[in-house]
């Protein structure tokens, strides 16, 4: 009799745990893969040499918290991502000592690598006690407004004349006794360009555009 009763508490055992493990059901998994955080990797350079610049400041500018990095020897930078970013937009700004300041907007992919992003040189400063003997500025393309690198500028009067840098800046030193003149003629020349001529006051930032042929 025991054993028939011991037997009858098994079966309503083993039925009521089969009965739980089939309303539970099996697990199902998550249909969507979790992606891998991504690493975002790329190159600084310089515009006119394309050499690696080492040791410039990137700051990534995401819909998350801002994350920065700084280029190692070869001017490689890598910035590992939080979370899932992939063709999400940015911005990276960098900043390099002698350099000029870059903001670039990117789409992130961990498939595709940023291209080199190319800084151009500061211009240079020019000392404060030479106020009104000095005419600095600009030459940039009128269409692109980019600057133009190596353009010819002279002053009526003056010897010699000035070339721009990579970045298209100029500065040229009057060398005049007594008072510098008022006014002063301005002629800019780069070929694959109209000439650019102008009748101006000494100043500063200056900004010459020049029309392509």
């Amino acid at each position: 009799m025991k054993k028939v009763i011991v037997s009858g508490v098994f079966v309503v055992l083993a039925a009521l745990i089969t009965g739980y493990l089939a309303y539970l059901g099996p697990r199902k998994a998550d249909p969507t893969p979790r992606e891998k955080p991504a690493l975002l990797s790329g190159r600084i350079v310089a515009s006119a040499t394309r050499a690696p610049i080492p040791g410039a400041s990137v700051i990534l500018e995401t819909s998350a918290v801002p994350k920065s990095a700084y280029t190692d020897d070869q001017g490689v930078f890598s910035i590992q991502l939080d979370g899932p970013h992939e063709g999400e937009s940015a911005k990276l700004a960098i900043q390099a000592k002698g350099y000029q300041p870059r903001e670039k907007y990117i789409d992130i992919s961990s498939k595709n690598p940023i291209e080199d992003i190319r800084l151009d040189t500061a211009p240079q400063r020019v000392p404060s006690e030479d106020t009104g003997t000095v005419i600095a500025g600009l030459v940039v393309d009128e269409n692109t407004n980019e600057g133009i690198p190596r353009a010819e500028v002279s002053i009526a009067g003056q010897p010699g004349e000035a070339l721009t840098d990579d970045s298209g800046y100029f500065t040229v030193k009057l060398t005049t006794s007594g008072s510098p003149p008022r006014l002063l003629n301005l002629r800019v020349r780069k070929p694959g360009y109209k000439t650019s001529e102008r009748t101006l006051s000494p100043q500063r930032g200056l900004k010459v555009l020049l029309s392509p042929n």
